[in-house]
């Protein structure tokens, strides 16, 4: 499943889609929401870089978990 909605991320607002996956174990409801394709640029975010020895792709994945228990 996907959800699409408004994401603000460093004081930058823009629409993006996440893939989504839930599952149900007893009274335990989990959620896993992936955002592939996040561009640092895109959120004016500087890509970290130590030296020029440690950096990163401009291009990351998000991920996001929630668990929920019912009462």
């Amino acid at each position: 499943m996907s959800m699409t909605g408004t994401f603000t991320l460093h004081g930058v607002a823009k629409e993006v889609t996440w893939e989504v996956k839930v599952k149900k174990a007893g009274n335990v409801i989990t959620g896993l929401a992936t955002l592939k394709d996040m561009r640092y640029d895109d959120f004016k975010i500087t890509r970290p870089n130590i030296g020029g020895f440690v950096s990163v792709d401009e291009v990351v994945t998000l991920q996001v978990t929630i668990v929920a228990v019912a009462a």
